[in-house]
């Protein structure tokens, strides 16, 4: 199901272009490359007395981000947007048939890994190196999510500006005082799993986990692959250069994932289940326990203020005690990018558009929905200065362990489009017990060697 409306412009006058995307009072605001070309642009927009329509296809936005769109129009009325909202699998879908059609909306919204590479292969994504020098896009980015927007030194898409960390369980603290349970920060699977007797006894379950969609298993998958290698394996695992059925940090994942999916530690019927719902279960106090990305307040009703207990956070049980963390899945895995087959005009709005929603004023709007970390470096530095005030929450020991970590893309979309297909599928069956960890292995390898071209 989509949702459309469109940003009409309170005043239909034109006026000059501002191409700064980050108002003028902040402390780090970007700035064009030269005032002399601010100023061309500027009066070439003004004396053509047009308004430049773009269009965008987004997922469906966080609570805020409607408001911080509207906001964007009344800041540069001299665009008119029309944006189009679809679920991911869908947006993801039309924007394929699009492109093919020669159809595709002036701001793209893919995910960075496998889509953004399949689109930049097409031709369908604009240069977007002469934004990023104009704009400052490289200087407020880590540098390792700039690269994986980026193809052979061209940038193609700048990150949405949030950020997310897994290899946390988020716990309902008054059911574990409720159950006696003093929950220990880096406990073992076993150590996890026998938890569930006690929690089960008193009428509660122990893990909301949903894997209906099959990205879940992914991302779990990806996560424990961070606590047994780091996220070198990922790439190793892409070129080949490592086989997926050679390897024995691949089986000692495909392993664990397995022994959880049949230990009974998941919420009932998990198989069948909206991971978005069963966080809705953790949120009205049926389980102990729910896993995911720090995004998860906007899956919830009410959001973080719409939680009745009191909350914390453990890591992700560890595959056994000597188990460290190698790596984490903190990254881009949203971005914007713009329509090669856009006119100039149309380019130089959604670049406009793309740097609102990267630079602070995008950080902001966003930050008010998840008190988080964003993708955007020079706003995380900023923090204390702009008065943006970190969820405490998110500053337990769970998140500031991975932080100096080296950095994957969330692992639905780390690898080619084929491999992830197999891996939901293979997942399935571990988890159902019906496949072995090396049969496993070796139906992801045979897709991974045509990917290749072995």
């Amino acid at each position: 199901m989509k949702k459309k409306f469109l940003a009409v412009l309170a005043c239909m006058l034109a006026v000059p272009m501002v191409m700064g995307g980050c108002s003028g009072d902040s402390a780090n605001s970007s700035a064009p490359a030269s005032s002399d070309e601010a100023s061309s642009s500027a009066e070439a927009s003004s004396s053509s007395g047009e308004t430049v329509k773009i269009t965008a296809w987004l997922n469906a936005p966080l609570e805020n981000e409607m408001a911080y769109y509207e906001a964007f129009s009344e800041k540069y009325p001299q665009y008119e947007i029309e944006y189009t909202l679809y679920q991911d699998d869908e947006l993801k879908e039309q924007t394929t048939i699009a492109i093919q059609a020669g159809t595709a909306p002036t701001i793209l919204r893919p995910k960075v890994g496998s889509q953004l590479n399949d689109l930049i292969a097409a031709g369908a994504c604009a240069d977007l190196n002469s934004y990023s020098e104009q704009y400052g896009w490289k200087d407020m980015s880590y540098e390792d999510i700039y690269d994986a927007c980026s193809k052979d030194g061209v940038l193609y898409a700048i990150p949405r500006s949030t950020g997310g960390y897994w290899q946390t369980l988020y716990y309902n603290a008054d059911m574990a005082k409720e159950l006696g349970l003093d929950l220990k920060q880096d406990m073992t699977i076993d150590e996890f799993i026998a938890l569930k007797d006690t929690v089960n006894g008193a009428g509660y379950q122990l893990l909301s986990f949903g894997n209906l969609d099959r990205w879940p298993g992914v991302i779990m998958m990806g996560d424990y692959f961070m606590q047994v290698a780091t996220p070198q394996l990922i790439d190793d695992l892409n070129s080949g250069a490592v086989k997926w059925n050679d390897s024995p940090e691949v089986l000692e994942v495909f392993g664990t994932l397995q022994k959880l999916g049949q230990s009974g530690a998941f919420i009932t019927g998990f198989e069948s289940s909206d991971h978005l719902s069963v966080n809705q279960s953790w949120a009205s106090g049926k389980t102990l326990f729910m896993y995911c990305g720090t995004w998860w307040p906007e899956s919830v009703t009410g959001g973080r203020d719409g939680v009745p207990f009191e909350i914390h956070t453990v890591s992700l049980p560890k595959i056994d005690a000597g188990t460290e963390l190698q790596g984490q899945m903190f990254f881009a895995n949203d971005a914007y990018a713009v329509y090669s087959g856009a006119s100039d005009a149309e380019k130089e709005a959604a670049a406009a558009w793309l740097d609102y929603s990267f630079n602070f004023d995008g950080c902001k709007a966003k930050f008010a929905d998840s008190a988080m970390y964003t993708v955007n470096k020079s706003f995380n530095e900023s923090m204390e200065e702009l008065g943006m005030e970190m969820d405490p929450l998110f500053q337990e020991e769970a998140f500031t362990k991975q932080m100096d970590l080296p950095q994957m893309n969330l692992a639905d979309w780390a690898f080619d489009t084929s491999v992830i297909e197999e891996l939901k599928l293979r997942i399935v069956d571990l988890f159902a017990g019906t496949i072995t960890p090396e049969q496993a292995a070796d139906s992801v390898a045979a897709v991974a060697a045509e990917v290749i071209g072995e």
